[in-house]
Order: structure tokens, then C-alpha cells, then sequence
């Protein structure tokens, strides 16, 4: 799973293992000199993990331990970024190496996206980990003011443009339901995503002109993969944003229709701001947006959040607001939480013997005791929180002993 993880979390990642030494003679220094290594021998070792790896090998001989090691790095640094795996009996080295130059957006490419963006009444950029380098951040900040475009996320690992920009329209994950703004875009640019929608639930209109920038287009390990894009580039997203925006600086916008591009999304991204307000006022019970926003509130520009959220990935989104770039970070591979399995048997079968079921077997009833367990495991400090609760002041308790003992402390939201 945590390999699952890292492939398509986009996480530069070496891994090493060592395997049985190969002599047992004393011929090499290293021989066999327990009895384990007879029995605990692997074979094909690296096949094990290869599904989840950019790339595997063996050291075989110490004569190139520094080009082996040097290209598995390249892999795992150059884009699309990943895990990599060495194995080696009894002995690694290891050597610094720069990783492969991305490739980047041609220029005529960046002034045909240009063309389009300024063409386009209501153009749209999709993307899920733009924010992995947060240079790409500010190269979408100024194309979204240069061009008019709107920006929503598809289950996105990382802050891709702050929250609080008049161009930011939200995030969906698994949503149910058609994205009102991807079904009105009459372009979609899709910078490095690698899900930027699910068609059976959500799509670009039949009509709408769709192109996709990435460092793998083809998603060359996913077997089933297609959105249809009109065009394809694969480039390093910060370039190609900067490309495209430079390109749109020369071409000179009308203004009247810049102008009414910008006030719609605007206008649309205040509307969802209200709504996102909305939710964290306290009605009847506890719901994950009000603990998340009164979390909100303790955080400075130093924070970063690193969010498990599972079913519970959009409303962190949501109501945390990043405004920072590189400031958040979902795991961007497969995860799964304890009632995920109860939404996926929904999904498919609504009216299905689960939906009727009193008990699955997926909850935690009666509750542990998180507090303890968290206390037992090294010493934290414990909190709880429910509908009856001063969130704020519970919150800033538990941050001055964070701050003040440096102790983990661990609060636990009562929902409901």
C-alpha cells in the first residue's frame, strides 16, 4: 500500500534491501555466516514490488554501485516522480546525482493554449498535484488574472492555488453529482492530473475543447486511461504556466471580455466561499466543518497540515482553506479509511443488501479510548471535543501545550 503510495503520490522515494549473500565459502567478505541465510533466500526478490516501483534493480558487483545508484535517483527525482528499488547483498554505496531536466512546453504550443484561453468564454483548469512545486503555484496565480480562467481541483494532494483567490472554485473527490463549473467550461486545460474527473459522475461538457499538460501523459502504468483531450503536451507544469502566460502577455486580450471572464468567476468563487462559511455556523450537532474551521484559526504561516482525512478529504479542504502554497498534503495514492467500504458498496448498489444491513462491520462501537491510547503510546496530551464544547478554547489549550511542553497532543471530535 505505502509503495501504492508513493508511484502515484508523485514521492521520490529510495528504497533499498539486502538479500542473501551469494557465497558461503568465505570466497568474498560478506559470506554466508548464518544459518537464516540458507532459508529466508527470496526468488525474484524485486518482482515482489515492481508493480509499484518507476524503476528496480541489482547491484551485482561494486564495480558500478555509483551508476546503479545514480540512475535509480534520476528516476526517482526526474518527473513523473516515484519510488525506486535496489537490492544488493550485504553492501549499498551511495552517490549524489542531479535529476533529468523536465521537458518543457514548445513555444508554439504555449501560444496555441494562449489562443485558446483568450478564445475561450469560459475557460477551466483542472488539476490534482500543480502544487507539488510551488513555482507552478505562483505561474497559475498570474495566468488565472492574466486570462480570465477558473480553477477547480480534482481529489487534490497538495495546494494548488490558494483558497482565498477570486479564482479558486472549490475541489471534488468522489462527489455524486455534475461539477456545475466543469459542465459550463466551454475549454478545460488539465495541468497534472491524473483522475481530473470521473465520467459516469462528473464531465466536461460534449462540446467543450479539452487539453492536458503533464509529465506523463500517456499515465504509463495505469492500464485503463483515457479523457480524450483534443491535445496532449507533456511538460513540467511551472514552465509550461509561465510559457502560456507569456505567450497571452503578447497576444493583448480584449478587455471587455477579460474583464466579464474574471467578474464570473469571481462572482461564482464568493458564492462558494459564503456557502463553505455557511456550514461551519453549529446547528444541532457537531460536524467535522466546525473543528476543522476552529482549527483553522490556531494555524500561522509557519503551519503545515498533512491530511488523512479519507471520506472526510473535502470538508478538511474545505474548510481549512490553504492559502499558502505548500502548506498541505494529502497522500495522492490509494488510501483507506474504516466507513470507506460502506460508501463504495452505496455507490454501486443503493438499494443493495449493505444499505438494509444494520451492521457491516465497519465501525468502531463503542468508541475507544483515543485519548489513552494516544497518552500510553509516548506521553501526549489528550483532548475532547463535542456540540457542547468552546471549540476555540479547547483548541488554544491544546496548542500551548504544543507549543510550550513540545509535546504530541492528540484531540479527539465527537460529531453528531
Amino acid at each position: 500500500m505505502r509503495g501504492a503510495q508513493c508511484r502515484h503520490g508523485a514521492l521520490p522515494v529510495l528504497i533499498f534491501a539486502g538479500s542473501s549473500p551469494f557465497t558461503q565459502q568465505g570466497e568474498m567478505l560478506g559470506s554466508r555466516n548464518e544459518f537464516i541465510q540458507r532459508i529466508q533466500y527470496v526468488h525474484d526478490q524485486r518482482g515482489l514490488v515492481r508493480g509499484y516501483m518507476r524503476y528496480d534493480n541489482e547491484i551485482r558487483t561494486g564495480a558500478n554501485v555509483k551508476q546503479v545508484v545514480h540512475r535509480a535517483i534520476q528516476f526517482a527525482k526526474s518527473d513523473p516522480k516515484g519510488p525506486v528499488y535496489l537490492m544488493a547483498p550485504r553492501e549499498v554505496l551511495e552517490a549524489p546525482c542531479e535529476p533529468v531536466t523536465p521537458p518543457a512546453l514548445a513555444a508554439q504550443d504555449a501560444r496555441f493554449l494562449a489562443e485558446r484561453l483568450a478564445a475561450a468564454k469560459r475557460p477551466l483548469i483542472v488539476t490534482s498535484y500543480l502544487g507539488r512545486n510551488t513555482a507552478a503555484v505562483a505561474a497559475l496565480e498570474v495566468l488565472c488574472t492574466q486570462a480570465g480562467v477558473g480553477v477547480v481541483e480534482s481529489v487534490p494532494s497538495y495546494v494548488d492555488l490558494p483558497h482565498d483567490s477570486p479564482f479558486y472554485l472549490g475541489n471534488y473527490w468522489n462527489n455524486p453529482e455534475q461539477n456545475a463549473d466543469l459542465a459550463a467550461a466551454d475549454l478545460v486545460l488539465v495541468v497534472d492530473s491524473d483522475v481530473p474527473w470521473i465520467p459516469i459522475k462528473s464531465k466536461p461538457s460534449d462540446s467543450a475543447e479539452i487539453y492536458d499538460i503533464a509529465i506523463d501523459p500517456l499515465k504509463e502504468q495505469m492500464p485503463l486511461w483515457y479523457i480524450e483531450p483534443h491535445r496532449s503536451f507533456r511538460a513540467d507544469a511551472a514552465q509550461a504556466l509561465q510559457a502560456i502566460g507569456e505567450a497571452l502577455a503578447a497576444l493583448a486580450p480584449d478587455a471587455d471580455a477579460l474583464a466579464e471572464k474574471t467578474g464570473h468567476y469571481a462572482a461564482r468563487g464568493a458564492a462558494r466561499r459564503a456557502r463553505v462559511a455557511q456550514e461551519e455556523t453549529q446547528g444541532a450537532g457537531l460536524t467535522t466543518a466546525c473543528p476543522i474551521a476552529a482549527l483553522r484559526g490556531q494555524f500561522d504561516d509557519q503551519t503545515i497540515v498533512m491530511d488523512e482525512g479519507i471520506t472526510n478529504y473535502r470538508p478538511v479542504f474545505d474548510h481549512l482553506a490553504p492559502a499558502h502554497a505548500g502548506s498541505m498534503f494529502a497522500s495522492g495514492g490509494g488510501s483507506l479509511g474504516w466507513n470507506a467500504p460502506r460508501h463504495s458498496a452505496l455507490a454501486v448498489h443503493p438499494d443493495g443488501y449493505a444499505s438494509k444491513a444494520n451492521d457491516l462491520d465497519l465501525s468502531f462501537s463503542p468508541a475507544p479510548d483515543y485519548g489513552a491510547i494516544a497518552a500510553a503510546s509516548g506521553g501526549a496530551a489528550t483532548f475532547v471535543v463535542d456540540h457542547d464544547s468552546d471549540l476555540d478554547a479547547v483548541l488554544s489549550q491544546a496548542f500551548a501545550v504544543l507549543t510550550n511542553e513540545h509535546r504530541t497532543v492528540v484531540v479527539e471530535a465527537r460529531l453528531g
